[in-house]
């Protein structure tokens, strides 16, 4: 019993290292408009002619053989895509079963 509570705190404790905004107990999907403070806009100066997106995979419970960090980034999505000028930055995430599976990505719409 004690075994099973310390787990159950452990994957609460857990659940809150994904961004997702609520995470759920099954299967959490979300996406964002990546909003500008400065200019209060979600529209840059570029236009919305090609898509490019850059995802992070991992896994709570198998971090150790199955993490593919480092992706996710602006950068990454826009040398994908062969994006000059950025119009508008998405971004999404999907979490099954809390932390067992994660995965973060961006989507950069521009020309």
């Amino acid at each position: 019993m004690k075994k099973l509570i310390a787990l159950v705190i452990i994957l609460i404790s857990a659940s809150y290292c994904i961004s997702t905004p609520h995470p759920g107990a099954l299967v959490t999907y979300t996406s964002q408009h990546v909003l500008d403070k400065q200019r209060g806009s979600l529209l840059g100066t570029g236009k919305v002619e090609k898509m490019g997106e850059s995802c992070s995979y991992s896994s709570w419970i198998l971090m150790t053989f199955f993490y593919f960090g480092g992706g996710a980034s602006i950068q990454d999505a826009t040398k994908e895509a062969g994006i000059s000028r950025i119009a508008v930055v998405d971004r999404s995430s999907l979490a099954i079963l809390g932390p067992v599976f994660y995965r973060e990505c961006v989507q950069v719409w521009g020309e």
